[in-house]
Formats: C-alpha cells, sequence, structure tokens
C-alpha cells in the first residue's frame, strides 16, 4: 500500500500567516498560492540602495548600471539582460558568467530572483523613484 505522509508547515510572510497539512502535492500547491498572494499583498519595499560598488569596467557595473536606468523595473531574464549589455553596452561575457552576475546582486540585495513557468527573472526590490 503506497501511503503519502502528512505534512505540516507553518509560514509567515508579513502579516500573512498559515497552517499547511496534507500530502505533499497538496502542501506543496497552497504554499505556492500562499507566498504568491503573500507576495502581491505586501506593500513596496521602500529602502536605501545597496551600498555595494562595483569595480569600474566590470560587469558588476554594467548590471548596476542596468539597475540604476530602471531595466529591472520589469521582470527580466538572464538571457534578456545578457543581450541588453552584449548589444547596448559593448560587453563581452559568457551566459554562465552573467547568471553568476545576477545571483551575486540578489545575494548583496541589488535585485530579487523569482520562479516563474519560464524560469527565473529578476527584478529590482524596489524602484528608482521609490528611494528618491
Amino acid at each position: 500500500m503506497n501511503r503519502e505522509k502528512e505534512l505540516y508547515a507553518h509560514l509567515k510572510v508579513g502579516d500573512a500567516e498559515a497552517e499547511f497539512r496534507g500530502g505533499y502535492a497538496e502542501v506543496w500547491r497552497s504554499i505556492n498560492r500562499f507566498l504568491t498572494k503573500a507576495g502581491s499583498l505586501a506593500s513596496p519595499v521602500k529602502a536605501k540602495t545597496s551600498d555595494y560598488v562595483p569595480r569600474e569596467g566590470s560587469l558588476g557595473e554594467k548590471v548596476m548600471l542596468l539597475r540604476k536606468q530602471g531595466w529591472f523595473d520589469a521582470p527580466k531574464t538572464v538571457k534578456e539582460t545578457h543581450q541588453r549589455i552584449r548589444e547596448n553596452m559593448a560587453f563581452n561575457c559568457d551566459f554562465p558568467t552573467m547568471s553568476k552576475e545576477l545571483i551575486r546582486m540578489v545575494r548583496r540585495g541589488v535585485l530579487k530572483r523569482q520562479l516563474t513557468e519560464g524560469g527565473y527573472v529578476y527584478t529590482a526590490p524596489w524602484t528608482v523613484h521609490q528611494t528618491e
């Protein structure tokens, strides 16, 4: 008899809090729905810009420039960002390097990363006009 173990999870995101109990698939779907709704209900984050200052001429500098120009105000993939930097900034790097740099920016708080059906997208945790 194939019996699925019952899972239990308790999550809190900001003021939203929920408990989940059931089979793996059911709990997983419920948590994803909760996180999606909790994220959309959250008020915009007003925060100072990151203290991170990349080296002059580096890929990090190019990503920060795109960030300041509002490129990441709408979700962008690694592929879109890679293409934008190669074409508009005449900076040549390979795709894995671009991916690693975007992940570094997430760790530094400059960008946030979200998993979508098409893969990961990167956005600004706050928009440029919210920091002014």
